[in-house]
């Protein structure tokens, strides 16, 4: 039998299939079978599979009326004969170490029965756009995954045994059924770890079924609501996530949740509807944050146009009036004074760009050449991250020692990825002329924590939220 199977649902996908295939082939683990389901195609696909298996043992084929993507995913599952099973739709990719690596990381972590990567997307053709994504923590449980889908399917092996408690995936969603798969099988005790190394291969398409706004919001919400109460589907959960994630967190999970969605799906080109589905599925009393929907806008909106966040300088002057109209309407429909104003505030901060808040700190470097011996990077996102890469060799040049810390990273785990851990303790206790950088957004916890601990706002303590705030101007 296979160690793993991985289950491909085809639907006229004659233009993309065989490159998904092939990225299985190039595989460097070779012990795996592909399911794949041509779900009802009417262009070249059925012929294509067949090739495919008659030209390798490994490739198997279904043949079946078009039942959607869920149903192909739901017929596959009592075929496959594998350990471990990994879903791949037949537009995306994985790349050549994806098993190798995550079958190690499984192994490593007796206890998780799902691994997960980072990944990376693609414009048409497979055009590398520069743009690579990961979650936030290396752990992922229902707490998580009640109020967001962090990961991308085809990201994610799973220990087959999970598939009888989790169940068949729900054909009556529309979209998102991936995300209510992993909810279940996380209220009732999975838990996924992952690396943040870029695996996958997600390709944008401008046909993809996440362009449909209403559907995508309309499921959002439903998965939400789920999530948020007692799901009978899940015959064995876990005695703390019985009813559900806390119900006093349902409305912002609910509010964010819906407006992501709209954004990815291109909400932003019909304010009037979509404002009026938010209020419909979140209820007129619904509040939304600033700062929550900049952060959808800054990566949904190029996502929906199939580019980058790099490539904001040229969104911009085509998107501004269709994001000021969706925030106005919003703000009037939910009576939210100011919200609009705020929303582009928060956005034009980040469109400011993280060179120029990466300018700042060398700045404060050099003004103060013999004050650090030590640059720690608090937080390591996406900010961090960029910083590390862009930074680290700038203070080195400096003399400095270049360091990291995470709350959601232990030390272990950032050694492992080959940074230079600090651990809280000495955070705690306090080192010798070392400045850092706190670079979450959403920086004041950690910012008062490390202020209790001694460290001082602007001489050896600076925010990338606060530094971007002092420019006067969108620089894009």
């Amino acid at each position: 039998m296979p160690t793993v199977s991985t289950v491909i649902p085809c639907h006229n996908a004659a233009t993309t299939v065989g490159a998904t295939l092939d990225s299985l082939i190039q595989q460097t683990f070779g012990d795996w079978e592909a399911v794949a389901v041509d779900d009802g195609s009417t262009d070249q696909t059925a012929a294509i599979l067949t090739r495919y298996q008659d030209q390798d043992a490994r490739v198997r084929v279904i043949q079946q009326h078009n039942a959607g993507l869920g149903g192909a995913r739901n017929a596959a599952l009592p075929r496959c004969r594998g350990q471990f099973v990994h879903f791949l739709d037949a537009d995306d990719l994985i790349e050549p170490g994806f098993f190798q690596t995550l079958l190690s990381t499984l192994r490593q972590h007796r206890d998780a029965g799902a691994a997960f990567c980072g990944w990376r997307y693609v414009g048409a053709g497979l055009r590398d756009v520069s743009w690579a994504a990961a979650p936030a923590k290396s752990v992922i449980t229902f707490a998580e995954l009640a109020a967001d889908n962090p990961i991308p399917i085809h990201t994610v092996l799973l220990r087959a045994g999970w598939i009888g408690r989790i169940g068949r995936f729900d054909t009556t969603l529309p979209v998102a059924q991936d995300w209510d798969f992993w909810s279940r099988g996380a209220r009732c005790g999975l838990v996924l770890v992952g690396t943040t190394e870029p695996l996958a291969v997600y390709r944008m398409r401008p046909d993809s079924l996440s362009r449909d706004a209403e559907s995508c919001m309309r499921a959002a919400a439903r998965i939400v609501a789920t999530n948020h109460r007692h799901d009978p589907r899940c015959t064995d959960p876990l005695p703390e996530w019985r009813d559900g994630a806390p119900g006093e967190q349902e409305s912002v999970a609910l509010a964010d949740a819906t407006f992501n969605a709209s954004v990815a799906a291109g909400g932003a080109q019909q304010p009037e509807r979509i404002t009026e589905i938010l209020e419909e599925v979140c209820g007129k009393q619904a509040r939304f944050d600033p700062l929550s929907c900049a952060l959808r806008l800054h990566s949904g909106v190029p996502f929906h146009r199939c580019c980058s966040p790099k490539g904001w300088p040229q969104l911009w002057p085509l998107v501004r009036p269709e994001i000021e109209k969706l925030t106005e309407c919003m703000e009037e429909r939910f009576g939210m004074p100011g919200f609009a104003r705020k929303t582009l505030h928060e956005l034009e901060k980040l469109l400011r760009g993280r060179e120029f808040v990466l300018q700042r700190i060398v700045d404060h470097i050099n003004g103060h050449p013999s004050s650090f011996r030590e640059l720690i990077l608090y937080g390591m996102g996406r900010n961090g991250r960029y910083l590390h890469e862009h930074l680290a060799p700038v203070a080195r040049a400096a003399g400095l020692r270049v360091r990291v810390a995470d709350d959601n990273l232990s030390v272990e785990q950032l050694a492992k990825e080959g940074f230079d851990p600090v651990g809280s303790d000495q955070l705690a206790a306090g080192l010798d002329r070392a400045l850092v950088v706190v670079t979450p957004l959403r920086a004041d916890s950690i910012s008062q924590r490390l202020k209790g601990f001694g460290w001082r706002d602007g001489r050896n303590q600076l925010s990338w939220s606060s530094l971007a705030e002092t420019a006067n101007s969108v620089e894009v």
